[in-house]
């Protein structure tokens, strides 16, 4: 095939495996569509295919490795939960194109769908707005330690504000400054078990927002 970009990879593929590829893209499309309720934007369905190149191309010409390591779908599960389950979606799509099974085809293209899909797709179009009010009393160096630590979280629609409002889901403070809101009062930088107990908050949150739990 020679060396040289996804997309001059793709071009030499045969019509065969150029329509698989095609094929491929339509599917994420229409599987974004069902899951999402919107249409994938073509910019984002033209980025998928030339970042999935390499594993379709692997899979188009070669069969799956016996030694391929199982992925660790229950962590990613845990951690990308609604992009994790879109994944599985996709992949079980795929067993009706392919003639290899579901778990073959997991051990395959889990890892490089999920990485493609989290890089991808746009958290403000999909996923639900997650409110956090982040005000320490003179405290300006830790509040811009925690603002740029949650502005990190880009898989998760966050919208980050100074002061308490009716929208506020959490709120960061050095005091604790109201009942009825859930938040963190930190005096220090938080530990890491600290930071992912209020990531952990905002994913259970964005997923019952997202089902509609």
């Amino acid at each position: 095939m020679g060396i040289g970009q996804t997309t001059d990879y793709l071009s030499d593929l045969t019509a065969d495996n150029r329509a698989t590829v095609t094929w491929v893209v339509e599917r994420i499309g229409r599987a974004y569509w069902h899951y999402f309720m919107r249409e994938l934007p073509e910019e984002q369905k033209q980025a998928i295919k030339a970042l999935i190149g390499p594993v379709l191309i692997r899979l188009c010409y070669f069969p799956p490795y016996d030694i391929q390591p199982l992925p660790d779908v229950d962590f990613q599960m845990q951690t990308y939960p609604i992009h994790t389950a879109f994944t599985k979606q996709v992949i079980h799509m795929f067993t009706h194109r392919f003639d290899y099974s579901e778990e073959q085809l997991m051990e395959m293209l889990f890892n490089p769908l999920l990485s493609t899909f989290i890089k991808v797709f746009t958290v403000a179009d999909i996923f639900p707005t997650i409110t956090v009010t982040i005000d320490l009393i003179d405290m300006p160096a830790l509040e811009n330690y925690l603002t740029q630590m949650v502005s990190q979280w880009d898989t998760l629609n966050i919208k980050i504000t100074n002061e308490l409002t009716e929208d506020t889901d959490f709120y960061l403070s050095n005091v604790m400054i109201s009942q009825q809101i859930p938040g963190f009062a930190w005096q220090t930088i938080p530990e890491w078990s600290e930071r992912l107990a209020l990531r952990q908050k905002m994913i259970d949150l964005t997923m019952r927002r997202f089902y509609k739990l």
